[in-house]
């Protein structure tokens, strides 16, 4: 049985266009003959070759050798000898002689031979393709077998379709780079016109980041537009997309559509919308429009009589299965050549949703025959498998357009300009174009970006549903998710994510990002504002008793400011007293006689140590010293006051979070719930604390910092002794805690 093509991860050939060697040409010739489906990026301005960097994150460069990996990779088992004549004239073809030396050697080893080695055209062939220079005339007079070869070899299918992807792509990166080019003149343009005292446009991204410029925008007119599927809540590769097409339409004055693709209403809810306008208020994204593919179902239904009036799509009731297999064999449907009159006559059963009628689609009579498999008559109306509601409509529709249909009518007819799009869509882009050219609609300018993947972490909304089916997870907003409403929740600064996503713009290479590095920036910017606060575990705190602390001053207040290093943030009170509690591993590591610093307040000398019949510490008491040097000594502990009515304590739960995957890449067909963390450990650890009373103040989404602790969000706001404060700890990017303090999980 075939398998249905899934868009995975691919491994990127990075080359600028005009540069000479042959590299690249015969990599992209090699990738059409091997089916690599590699993925095209413009390479670093200093780059010499080409340079293939594989879905790892490894890479190779070098003239021929990204060709070579890519053909020994498919064909591995050629003999020893054979790869080492190959060697020969890669090696040969590297040397770069002169072409009129070069030319003849390759004329006088073709005398006796069909291909430069073996039987069938091979790597030596395409590499001998790239250096002689594809479709050049080779004077048949002077160089015979070299004439006879090159018109053989410039003849074969694969090759033709390999020259006019690098002839498009070679294009393509031109573009690219033109314009890379052209938005540093702009920027240095707007620079020294602001540094004139003039009005710049400003071409940069709010972040810092480098936004190139839009192919053909003209400010004012920009319209982009955010499409998603209400399916399931908005996650964190859904936030890329949604950035960009508003920081473009802010750039240049334009508007961004908001467009809910609801063409699928056995998975969208209206919950699902109304969350996902939530979560775009969260990160202060603003659309000027918001519409819904639903709106134009009257419009897409009259698009689809027009095609098949016109002979461009046809009715179909091929089973799914068999649909899939003669599509990847180029087969044409039975029914591909039935008249306009009895497709309508099906077109408008399929449309009353009668049983008849259920077992059709239409389908766009494209090209069967095409490499790319989205234009080989793909499906452009179906019905539900399963009658339901739509989430606006109601039962009205029994029929509905899909998504790869809808989307480039909608685009046209709402009047976007620039359509951005991921690359795992790059496929879909002729399906897209040629949509629009059949109807005979304004076409719009599809600009494309990598997606947005972490590590240990699964986008799949279908995916995301089931770990909220099975319990893995408390809900769609779990902290462990990441869902905008889970990454929020567990600290995540919209301020962060905007620079993180902003700076990675517009590049096509898919990168499989760390989440320390992000957790990383996000310390950077929670440290200026986080307040600092003291807690102690519940059930590790052991008591410190000072003897000599003067009654007088027992339960009095010492003014701290919330920030050591920005007195404006302002300031506490923290209560002092002779009966403190401390953590547990502090007290491990008292010596008697030695002096400690207790932080923010003085000094103390331990005087002695209690422990239980098992050796654990269970407490310690120690002299007072208020003009102690914090610099002598070499413990510094956090601690709250006891005080006996236990009023200067704020009962709360520290919660520390793991990845639910353990795995951090799954490789293509790997089942996430195969690589379950609970399998080992549980991914959530709740640990009962005390705070200091400052605390109590604390509300909601506040975001601390509980020293040598690390991060924290405020989840639940302290209410009484029952409804204690909820504390979410936030990554830091470290592996470990900010001190030797131990933590339940692993800090990230």
């Amino acid at each position: 049985m075939s398998k249905k093509k899934v868009h995975t991860p691919r491994d990127t050939l990075g080359f600028l266009p005009e540069v000479l060697g042959c590299g690249a040409l015969a990599t992209v010739l090699v990738d059409e003959l091997t089916s690599s489906k590699l993925a095209y990026a413009l390479a670093e301005e200093t780059a010499s070759a080409a340079e293939l960097t594989l879905v790892d994150g490894s890479s190779l460069s070098g003239d021929l050798t990204a060709a070579r990996f890519l053909w020994w990779r498919k064909f591995d088992s050629a003999s020893t000898f054979e790869r080492c004549e190959v060697d020969q004239w890669l090696q040969f073809f590297g040397a770069r002689f002169p072409a009129t030396y070069a030319f003849a050697v390759i004329n006088a080893h073709l005398a006796a031979r069909t291909y430069l080695v073996g039987e069938t055209m091979g790597l030596a062939d395409i590499a001998a393709l790239a250096f002689v220079g594809a479709a050049t005339e080779i004077d048949a007079a002077k160089l015979p077998h070299l004439a006879r070869w090159n018109t053989q070899i410039n003849a074969t299918r694969a090759i033709k379709m390999g020259l006019g992807k690098f002839k498009s792509e070679n294009a393509r990166l031109k573009r690219e780079r033109d314009n890379r080019r052209r938005a540093a003149e702009l920027a240095a343009e707007d620079a020294k016109t602001a540094a004139a005292g003039g009005d710049a446009v400003q071409r940069g991204s709010s972040s810092g980041g480098t936004m190139p410029e839009l192919v053909g925008a003209v400010l004012g007119e920009v319209v982009t537009r955010f499409p998603p599927e209400p399916s399931g809540y908005m996650h964190i590769g859904h936030v890329k997309a949604a950035m960009l097409n508003f920081e473009y339409a802010k750039l240049y004055k334009g508007k961004m559509i908001l467009r809910f693709d609801d063409t699928n209403p056995q998975k969208e809810k209206a919950e699902f919308v109304t969350n996902m306008l939530h979560d775009l208020e969260s990160l202060s994204i603003v659309p000027d429009i918001i519409t819904y593919t639903s709106d134009s179902f009257p419009l897409i239904t009259t698009y689809a009589l027009r095609m098949i009036k016109e002979g461009k799509a046809y009715m179909d009731d091929t089973p799914q299965e068999l649909m899939r297999e003669e599509r990847e064999q180029r087969k044409n449907s039975v029914h591909r050549d039935e008249t306009p009159e009895v497709n309508l006559t099906r077109f408008k059963e399929m449309c009353t949703g009668s049983d008849a009628g259920k077992l059709w689609c239409l389908r766009a009579k494209a090209d069967m025959q095409s490499d790319n498999g989205c234009m080989r008559d793909f499906v452009c109306f179906r019905c539900p498998t399963v009658a339901v509601s739509h989430h606006r409509t109601g039962t009205k529709y029994k029929a509905y357009p899909t998504y790869d249909f809808a989307c480039p009518i909608v685009d046209s007819v709402e009047g976007v300009t620039h359509a951005m799009r991921t690359t795992e869509y790059n496929d879909r882009l002729e399906q897209f174009h040629w949509v629009q050219e059949q109807l005979q609609l304004r076409k719009v300018t599809v600009q494309e970006f990598a997606r947005l993947g972490f590590e240990y972490t699964v986008m799949s909304k279908r995916k995301l549903a089931k770990f909220v089916e099975i319990g893995e997870v408390e809900g769609w907003n779990d902290p462990r998710f990441p869902t905008v409403q889970g990454a929020l929740r567990r600290g995540v600064l919209v301020e962060a994510l905007r620079k993180f996503i902003l700076d990675q713009g517009f590049s096509r290479r898919i990168v499989t990002m760390e989440w320390d590095k992000f957790w990383s920036q996000n310390a950077k910017i929670m440290d200026k504002t986080a307040s600092r606060f003291f807690a102690v575990g519940a059930e590790s705190g052991v008591p410190l008793v000072l003897a000599n602390f003067p009654e007088a001053e027992e339960g009095s207040g010492l003014q701290v400011q919330l920030h050591p290093k920005d007195p404006s943030l302002g300031y506490k009170v923290m209560t002092t007293g002779s009966q403190l509690l401390v953590e547990r591993e502090d007290a491990a590591q008292f010596v008697v006689g030695e002096e400690v610093t207790l932080m923010r307040w003085g000094n103390a000398v331990i005087t002695s140590i209690t422990k239980d019949g098992d050796g654990v510490i269970t407490g310690a008491a120690g002299e007072y010293r208020p003009k102690g040097d914090p610099r002598k000594t070499k413990q510094k502990l956090t601690w709250l006051s006891r005080h006996e009515d236990g009023a200067h304590l704020v009962p709360c739960t520290i919660v520390e979070f793991d990845h639910i995957i353990d795995k951090a890449r799954l490789a293509k067909g790997e089942d996430p719930f195969d690589f379950l963390t609970t399998r080992n450990h549980p991914t959530r650890v709740d640990t009962a604390s005390w705070a200091e009373s400052a605390t109590r103040q604390l509300q909601k989404n506040a975001i601390i910092q509980i020293e040598r602790r690390g991060y924290f969000r405020v989840d639940s706001p302290y209410i009484s002794p029952t409804s204690p404060m909820v504390l979410f700890m936030i990554p830091d990017g470290k592996k470990k805690a900010m001190s030797t303090l131990s933590s339940s999980l692993e800090h990230r």
